[in-house]
This record gives structure tokens, sequence and C-alpha cells, in this order.
């Protein structure tokens, strides 16, 4: 009798324990969905941490999937205490930057020679999916990068020669090379003024993304809004940052291959690596390609599409993907650092980076002297790529202002002894 009343009593015990913890994790989520909107999210904060790993719970998207999935195996390991670097936080090690409570650090990794040197996930697991941000967009510039090799596009190629619904509006003047360096000269720039104008094009743009309605109340398509860009000055004159432009690097894709962007990403790129969970296309309610940064995957696939770009891609891929040509335009950045530093987005960069590079080219952020290319994205993460190393390194944070990046050319310099 004992027995069984000890027995009955946990079993009450659990019944009446776990629909408590359950109930509170259902409540929790269930919240976040309800409150993630554009403007929420663009504030941070607790909502912001959780759609950065949800956001296949609140936008439509494309799952591209892993059809051959194989391991990335282990090398000698870094160690992340010898690493240092001078950030906003102050002088600090890789070990103490992962863990500090205000670096944002969700996740790192760097694959060197083709091996896994060092991982860390302190604030989510490897399992989970991640936002890139604007980490994609050089997603959107790799399909281009291949109709080009393909002679199916031009760098001078005017933009609406091949998009012709964009005739007569101000994209008429907007070369293929303009998309590409982010130099359209129309008011698409992305700073802090127009990312607190609520009537601006990047902001109606992602407004369009969300489903979400302009000021005016009215629901907006991505296409629209961009068609309904004015100009800033003469394009090519004027590195402007703009995940709008990115999105007209996807109508440019679709347009000449008659494909969607997911399945023309798809056949082209991911079918072909060796990722160890589908991507994740987050698209407009239109269906609409997200691809300048609503995009999510596991750490280790971002740092598989690093990969592609070194000699070391045979492991994260079964065929070789950029070629030589592709490689060697991006690392040409033949705008200069002049160029580069002269608006707004040029210095940020540098100074998030701790290094002065060359310049921006077709979609990265910063090409270095050495050839080593970065891009970053809104919520501190990113991705580094040294095709002279054979060195990738991804990380994901949840801050704007997370002091990861200044570690990255001193993990290079560290690697290449």
């Amino acid at each position: 009798m004992n027995r069984l009343s000890a027995g009955a009593f946990a079993l009450l015990a659990l019944l009446t324990i776990t629909p408590v913890s359950a109930q509170t994790e259902l409540e929790r989520t269930q919240g976040f969905h309800a409150k993630a909107s554009l403007f929420s999210l663009l504030g941070g904060g607790d909502l912001t941490g959780w759609w950065l790993e949800n956001v296949a719970r609140t936008l439509p998207t494309a799952n591209l999937a892993n059809r051959q999935p194989k391991a990335l195996r282990k090398g000698r390991k870094l160690d992340a205490s010898k690493i240092s670097a001078a950030t906003h936080l102050g002088d600090m090690t890789l070990a103490q930057a992962l863990v500090h409570d205000k670096s944002g650090a969700k996740a790192m990794i760097v694959v060197h020679r083709g091996k896994v040197v060092f991982e860390s996930y302190p604030n989510m697991t490897e399992f989970d999916s991640h936002l890139w941000a604007s980490v994609a967009k050089p997603t959107a510039a790799l399909l281009v990068e291949m109709l080009i090799d393909k002679g199916l596009v031009k760098d001078t190629d005017l933009m609406v020669q091949h998009v012709p619904d964009f005739k007569g509006t101000h994209w008429d003047k907007v070369r293929v090379v303009d998309l590409l360096d982010m130099t359209a000269g129309l008011d698409l720039v992305e700073n802090p003024v127009t990312r607190q104008n609520p009537n601006s094009i990047p902001i109606r743009t992602f407004l369009a993304e969300f489903g979400q309605p302009n000021m005016a109340g009215k629901r907006e398509t991505v296409r629209d809004v961009l068609k309904a860009a004015k100009p800033l000055g003469q394009p090519g004159n004027q590195f402007d940052y703009s995940s709008s432009v990115t999105q007209a690097l996807v109508f440019l894709a679709e347009e000449v291959t008659q494909t969607p962007w997911p399945e023309l990403m798809d056949a082209w790129v991911w079918s072909h690596t060796y990722a160890e969970a589908p991507l994740q296309v987050h698209l407009a309610p239109d269906g609409t390609a997200a691809a300048h940064g609503i995009m999510s995957s596991r750490l280790r696939d971002l740092a598989r599409f690093g990969l592609l770009y070194t000699n070391d891609w045979k492991v994260a891929a079964k065929k070789k993907i950029v070629s030589e040509a592709a490689l060697r335009r991006i690392q040409a950045a033949p705008r200069g650092y002049e160029f580069f530093s002269k608006g707004y987005t040029g210095p940020v960069m540098e100074g998030w980076l701790g290094a002065k590079p060359k310049s921006n080219s077709r979609q990265w952020d910063a090409v270095f002297e050495d050839g080593a290319m970065f891009k970053g994205g809104l919520f501190g993460q990113g991705l580094y790529v040294s095709p002279e190393n054979d060195l990738v390194i991804a990380f994901f944070s949840k801050v704007v202002k997370t002091p990861l990046g200044r570690f990255l050319r001193p993990i290079d310099a560290h690697l290449a002894r």
C-alpha cells in the first residue's frame, strides 16, 4: 500500500508539474510570435534574440534540402585564450569575448585548411538554425557571378536590359556592376537616418517583406517599392550600403533564368553542398526571396558556404561552384580605399573590423590586400574568408555592436604563422 501510494504520488507530481513548465514555454513562444514585427525586432532584446533562431515561425520559408550531408573533420585546436584584440569592451582574448555579457556572442567556428580548429556555442546549440542577416548578400551576388561566367550577363549591362518592368524608372542608368558594388546612385542607402525614417525606401522594403503596411496604410510589394526609388547622384559615384540594391540582384537572376530565386540557389549551389541541414530562404508574402539577409542555417553550413570560395571547396561541396574568374573579380576591388571610405558605411565597417581594407566589392563589405573577404550582418553576424590561407570564420551574435569582428584578422595572422 505504501509502495502504491508512493508511486501514485510520484505520478501525480509529474502530472501537476510538467504541464506548468510546458505551458510557460508555450506562452513565451506564443508571446514572442505575436510581437514579432519589423519595428519590434529592430529594437533588440529578448524578442530579437528569440526571432534570430525562429524566423521560419514568423515568415513564409523555402527550405533548400540538404541532400548529401558530410561532417567537417576536426583539426588541431585553436587556443582562443591566445588570440587578443582591442575592442569597444576593452582589450580581451577571444575566449573572454565569447563569454562577455555584452558581446552578444552566440556561436563561432573557425575552419582552417578544411578542418574545424575551433567551435564554440556559448548561447545556442550546434543544431539551431540562425538568421544570417546581411551575411546572406553574397549569395545574391554569387548567382549573378555565375550568370556572368555563363555569358548571360555582363558587368556593363544596364539592369533594365534584363529586368524590363523597371524601364522608365530611375533605375534606367544603373549597371549590373553598380548593383554588385552598391553604387546605384538612388535613395536606397541604409544609415541611422533612413533606418529611423518609416517612409524611406529601405524601411518600406522591409515592411513589404514582413507583409506590413507602410505609413500610409498600404501594403506594397518589394518590387513596387524599389521602382519608386529616386536619384541621389550618378550611378557608380559612391558606395551606399543598401539591402534594396541586393534585392535588385534577386530580380535580375530570376528574370534571366526565368526561375524563382530559391529554386535557382538550390539548383546551382545548395544541392551540390554537403550541408548538414536545410538552408532556410525566407520569403515576402508574394514569394519574393529576401536574399539580402532574411536567410537562416546552422553555423557549420554558413562556414560551408564560405569554404566554396577557398581551395578547400571539396570538403564543402561535390563540385566547384565559385569560379576562379568570379573570385578574381571580387578580390580585385577596383574602386579602392578612397572610394570605400568616402561615404557613411566604409568607416563603420573599418571600425567594426579594426583593420583597413582595400575596399568593398561585389556585395562583400570588405576585401583586404591579401585577398581576404568579409561580410557582416545587422545583429552581429559575420563571415570571413581568406582564400590565401584556406581559412573560414563564421559567427552569430545578437547585438549590433559585437566585438567578434575585431578577432578575424588576428586569428588569420595567428594561423598563418
